[in-house]
């Protein structure tokens, strides 16, 4: 249940790595009444996690691309142990440089998630953490008026500067921000047709994005 209740933006690469999903569905309209939302306006995105594999499993992605792009991506599963119990645990990181001026888009992105699941019996628990950490810098935003668009392709390709001294200094126009997520369940079977079902969930997340206007006083 992840929402911003001030725009109702979400950014999912912060939550999650692609290679951990199993699945991902779109509910158009109002969800459904089950979904623990605080905000439940014009529908939702559900993602859901692979759970760890019963077998013993290693998996090792590596990217490259142009403007400097690296990604890589590892995950190990456990396997079924003699517990019952599964567990998987996925690491990535992500740079790559800007398309134009100094600074990084990302300047990196590190994700770290753990799963685990265990049966005692008939019942069912399962537990998700995920930390994502990222940081990148903006692009220069230019006020555009008609004298500038005459000159489009000047100001449109400068961006932020790589002097420390000046007020548009990229690293002063910056996006940091790091979010984790807690979340698990708890599926305890009462009949055949009734369970009860506990899923408590901690979401924190830090950051936010710095913008920078002139010269320095």
């Amino acid at each position: 249940p992840l929402n911003d209740s001030g725009n109702f933006a979400v950014y999912p690469h912060e939550y999650s790595d692609a290679e951990n999903l199993s699945s991902v569905s779109l509910t158009r309209g109002s969800t459904k009444s089950s979904a623990p939302f605080y905000s439940d306006i014009g529908g939702s995105v559900e993602l859901k996690t692979k759970y760890p594999s019963k077998d013993f499993h290693a998996q090792v992605d590596e990217n490259f691309g142009s403007y400097g792009m690296w990604r890589g991506f590892y995950r190990v599963d456990s396997g079924k142990l003699s517990t019952d119990t599964k567990v998987f645990a996925s690491f990535s990181h992500t740079k790559a440089n800007k398309w134009k001026g100094p600074g990084e888009a990302p300047d990196h992105r590190n994700h770290f998630a753990l799963g685990v699941t265990q049966e005692f019996g008939n019942v069912h628990a399962e537990l998700f953490y995920d930390y994502n950490d990222q940081l990148n810098y903006s692009y220069k935003y230019h006020q555009m008026d008609w004298t500038k668009a005459q000159d489009y392709e000047k100001y449109y390709t400068t961006d932020n500067s790589s002097n420390p001294t000046d007020g548009d200094y990229y690293k002063l126009n910056s996006n940091p921000y790091t979010n984790q997520v807690l979340r698990g369940a708890l599926v305890i079977p009462v009949s055949n047709k009734v369970s009860i079902d506990i899923k408590p969930y901690v979401w924190l997340g830090e950051g936010g994005g710095y913008y920078s206007y002139g010269a320095p006083s």
